[in-house]
């Protein structure tokens, strides 16, 4: 298991190689379970998992993440962007975007008072969250708020309107 640096403080993209894999015979097995690697990078422990299903064009806008969080896509893609919106950190204002798939096996890790938001950019993905309990988010900052200048790839994966989560 890998864990790659990115360019906000405490968001980590966690890569892993086959060899990780219990067997074979499973399409992914995602090494969510290995605790003492991500306590070795301050990444808290999860004990909540969910699963949701995504139709290609759905958007869900930026929320402040309360509480650290585990990011995976078990069947197709999605595009993450994080934004560090913690006012006090040094990579205060910076973005991150991310295409997570099946083919890739990345995980996004994410720290508590970061901004996130994803668009799913396959037909249907299945993604995985870890966290300590689901919570009902306070909408922070609008998914095409002009100030943050976020990039959404609606034209190259051929998505003319996106589908807002219900609560956009």
């Amino acid at each position: 298991m890998e864990f790659i640096e990115t360019n906000i403080s405490g968001v980590w993209l966690v890569s892993w190689d086959n060899e990780t894999l219990v067997s074979e015979q499973y399409e992914a097995i995602y090494p969510i379970y290995y605790g003492p690697s991500f306590q070795s990078k301050g990444i808290k422990a999860y004990n909540r998992e969910y699963a949701y299903s995504l139709k290609k064009g759905m958007l869900y806008g930026f929320v402040n993440i309360e509480d650290d969080q585990l990011h995976g896509v078990i069947t197709g893609e999605s595009y993450h962007v994080v934004m560090d919106i913690r006012e006090e950190s040094k990579t205060y204002g910076k973005k991150l975007q991310v295409m997570l798939s099946k083919k890739n096996q990345w995980m996004l890790c994410l720290p508590a008072g970061v901004a996130h938001g994803f668009l799913a950019t396959s037909e249907k993905s299945l993604c995985i969250i870890k966290c300590r309990a689901l919570q009902k988010h306070k909408r922070i900052i609008n998914w095409d708020d002009p100030k943050w200048g976020v990039y959404w790839p609606f034209k190259e994966r051929n998505i003319k309107k996106p589908i807002l989560w219900e609560s956009e």
